[in-house]
């Protein structure tokens, strides 16, 4: 519980300070250091990770994966997901209603490269990822059946992928790293308030 209200201080500081400055220190700099890394090469690996959080991405995913877990009997993990990606995407939209920061407006030699129309902050697409891999982490951790190499590199590659998503959110020029950074930490709590939830029920991995 201590992790829980300490997540919820600091993204209600983090929401205030979003609604008092359009962009924070530093921000400018991410996007110029992710935007010199955009090229022919990186451009269709951007393209991949920007679409994870897209709403047609997430309805794919999450409907998939929760419909694979009954499928195989697996309810309780199916709720967990389900408990995490609603309250994470209900919260964003709260945020973002709330706090309504403008989308950046980046100077010469910087370029908008996506299409984005809600308010910046959070970051729904970083919400949305650190939410449902996170998600997926917690259910892959408990797990018995997973160990040795693999449960290393699946875990790993879950916990790299929301970082991924959040960065080309930046790359693009659609978001600031804060508001990334804001996506990841409703994600997180999102996955925390559900693992205190179910915990408290009942076991989430059998």
């Amino acid at each position: 519980m201590l992790r829980i209200a300490i997540l919820v201080l600091i993204i209600a500081a983090a929401s205030v300070s979003a609604t008092m400055w359009d962009r924070w220190p530093g921000d400018l700099d991410g996007v110029r250091l992710l935007q010199g890394m955009v090229n022919g090469t990186t451009e269709p690996v951007l393209n991949v990770l920007n679409s994870i959080g897209a709403t047609k991405g997430q309805v794919t995913l999450s409907a998939g994966s929760v419909v694979w877990l009954m499928y195989v009997q697996q309810r309780r993990q199916a709720a967990f997901l389900l408990m995490v990606i609603l309250s994470a995407v209900i919260t964003t939209q709260v945020l973002k209603y709330v706090v309504d920061r403008p989308r950046p407006v980046l100077p010469d030699g910087l370029d908008v490269l996506g299409m984005a129309s809600s308010p910046s902050f959070p970051s729904g697409h970083a919400t949305f990822a650190m939410a449902y891999f996170g998600a997926i982490f917690v259910l892959l951790a408990g797990s018995p059946q997973l160990t040795g190499r693999r449960r290393q590199v699946a875990l790993t590659l879950l916990a790299v992928l929301p970082v991924l998503v959040g960065a080309a959110r930046v790359a693009w020029g659609v978001h600031w790293p804060s508001d990334v950074a804001g996506g990841f930490l409703v994600g997180l709590l999102a996955t925390s308030v559900a693992g205190a939830f179910f915990h408290s029920r009942h076991h989430i991995v059998d």
